[in-house]
């Protein structure tokens, strides 16, 4: 359980961060493409330094499935973890959504 936890926490504050600071970037003048790539590279290390030793840090479903494949996980943990990234990943946008409204631009 406290694994599962552990994706959904990273998966969220991945998606958060990297959705957001696309947006962000693309809506704000002067700003290149190296701020949501930082962005995405520090959300990446502070997810792994605080729950790679919980879950594995995988925070993607391809990566979850690719270790299932390898024989690195059970089949029951990764469908658990599978379902907290995808479910995270719905959350962190419909945030993003909530915060910022839904504007077409």
């Amino acid at each position: 359980m406290k694994e599962t936890i552990a994706e959904f926490i990273g998966t969220f504050i991945l998606i958060f961060i990297g959705c957001l600071s696309v947006i962000l970037a693309n809506s704000t003048p002067n700003i290149n493409v190296l701020v949501p790539a930082f962005a995405h590279g520090f959300a990446v290390i502070a997810i792994i330094y605080t729950y790679g030793h919980i879950s594995g840090a995988h925070v993607n479903p391809a990566v979850t499935l690719a270790l299932l494949v390898g024989n690195q996980v059970t089949f029951a943990k990764a469908i658990f973890y599978m379902v907290a990234q995808f479910v995270a990943s719905i959350l962190a946008v419909l945030l993003i959504v909530a915060i910022l409204g839904n504007n077409d631009n």
